[in-house]
């Protein structure tokens, strides 16, 4: 799509990489966060991303983004996409209607990819609050999800030692893959992106915002693994941005995590989970607060309904490219 939409004082076209520049000038002036050229490469690079954008006199006012995801759906591989980077220029915020650039950009670029018959069946998303009702006002989405963030305190002695994992490794390689193998069988009737070697390697190793920790939880002996945990430490608390392995040993994995607060001075461990599938992580949690995140599907196209995909998601913080 080049330019195929006109609406009074705003023109709609593909991203290209020549709008790199305008658009993290755009990220910063709606995120008050800065967009660099490596983060940018990382979503949107080598076929990774797509996005559709708004200009006013020929300045990007308006952004809608995607980027590739690989599900299980009831156990089926699917090609789905996470739309980020959601954006119109606060000079344009009165412009939130149906003839308004959110509405074009967002429009065009589920027209284009999302539904029956295009790149992907459906796709998601992490708006709050205000932008899931906007979406539902102008009729382009409807929510089929919420996320909650569980809390635990430090209480908590582990039989488990953590290692690094080296995913340029191959032991390392094939644990992860067994680890996503076991969790994956887990999840049938459910939605889940993949967790194997190769996205955790691209989401994790590779991204150029935050270090991660991605450690293998395993008994002393090197006997039993339970799983993979991904962390991030943030001050006094520490960041559970994904848990991978089989659903039975998730009350473990989170006992480890739990333990190791007190010698990194931390106080909480936390993660984001979506509401419906909460109760796999409901082990001795401290509370639960609400981060007034949403999960949308599209409904603009012709594609699953949202009964179809309500409460089937399993999402954490990990999901959020933004974490």
């Amino acid at each position: 799509m080049k330019s195929t939409a006109k609406a009074s004082r705003w023109v709609v076209s593909d991203m290209s990489v020549a709008d790199r520049e305008e658009i993290a000038s755009l990220f910063e002036r709606v995120f008050h966060q800065s967009m660099s050229t490596s983060l940018w490469d990382w979503k949107y690079a080598a076929g990774r991303g797509s996005a559709v954008v708004a200009r006013y006199n020929g300045k990007i006012v308006a952004h809608y983004g995607g980027i590739k995801r690989t599900l299980l759906n009831k156990g089926q591989e699917q090609e789905s996409v996470q739309c980020v980077d959601t954006m119109v220029d606060p000079t344009e915020r009165g412009s939130l209607s149906r003839h308004g650039p959110y509405f074009l950009v967002a429009q065009a670029f589920l027209d284009r990819y999302v539904g029956y018959g295009r790149e992907y069946e459906f796709g998601f998303g992490f708006p709050n609050s205000r932008v899931m009702r906007l979406g539902e006002k102008v009729g382009i989405q409807a929510q089929v999800d919420e996320i909650v963030e569980p809390v635990w305190d430090s209480n908590a002695v582990s039989p488990f030692s953590g290692a690094v994992l080296d995913l340029s490794v191959d032991a390392d390689v094939l644990e992860v893959d067994s680890q996503w193998s076991k969790m994956s069988a887990c999840f049938g009737e459910s939605i889940i992106g993949f967790r194997d070697s190769s996205y955790l390697r691209y989401r994790y190793a590779m991204n150029p915002s935050y270090e991660y920790e991605l450690l293998l939880i395993s008994s002393v002996d090197k006997s039993d693994n339970p799983g993979v945990l991904v962390l991030r430490q943030e001050g006094a608390r520490i960041l559970m941005l994904d848990i991978v392995g089989e659903c039975k040993y998730f009350p473990a994995l989170i006992q480890h995590a739990r333990s190791m607060l007190k010698s990194r001075g931390c106080t909480e461990l936390y993660t984001w989970v979506t509401e419906s599938h909460f109760s796999l992580l409901d082990h001795e949690v401290k509370r639960v607060d609400r981060p007034d995140v949403r999960i949308p599907t599209s409904v603009c196209t012709n594609g699953p309904e949202p009964e179809e995909l309500r409460g089937r998601w399993w999402l954490t913080a990990g999901d959020a490219e933004f974490k």
